[in-house]
């Protein structure tokens, strides 16, 4: 970026400052006035007109690229917004998918006390019933070998008259 100095034009006339109407410039230095002036006033009007022109054009050129980035910024948030609310929704879905896991879990859960309750009794059941059983055969297969016994009782059926 150009400064003031570079548009000073210091006055040296044949190695001698010129002395019509000498003013002193912001950096201290003596500025030729007269024709010498207008020269310079036009020379200096046209760099500032210059750098303002390029200025704008810089400031043109900031604002489009402000404006596209500021449509691709919007359209980044409508992307991410989308995407959010479509992971939304699929939260919710597997929000009540694990809710129906859970309870068919607990259901199956639950079946499983039950037959094992039932599992449970049925070998307490089996352990007191197994013994006898075990004794029963143990008497019948003992009842096979021993001699014929004579039946003390004869059961007949008997047939009642109706009235």
């Amino acid at each position: 970026m150009e400064t003031w100095r570079s548009f000073e034009l210091v006055g040296m006339e044949s190695g001698r400052q010129s002395r019509e109407h000498s003013s002193e410039s912001p950096s201290g230095k003596t500025v030729l006035t007269g024709p010498t002036q207008s020269i310079s006033a036009c020379l200096l009007s046209t760099m500032t007109s210059a750098v303002c022109t390029q200025y704008a054009l810089d400031l043109g050129k900031l604002c489009h690229d402000l404006k596209n980035t500021q449509e691709d910024m919007k359209n980044f948030q409508d992307k991410v917004t989308g995407t959010l609310v479509k992971l939304e929704g699929i939260l919710g879905y597997l929000t009540e998918l694990v809710a129906r896991l859970e309870t068919r879990i607990h259901n199956v859960e639950q079946r499983l006390r039950v037959e094992e309750d039932k599992g449970t009794a049925r070998s307490k059941v089996l352990s007191f019933l197994l013994p006898r059983e075990n004794d029963l055969r143990k008497r019948y297969l003992q009842g096979q070998n021993a001699p014929e016994r004579k039946t003390l009782f004869h059961l007949t059926p008997v047939k009642y008259n109706q009235c």
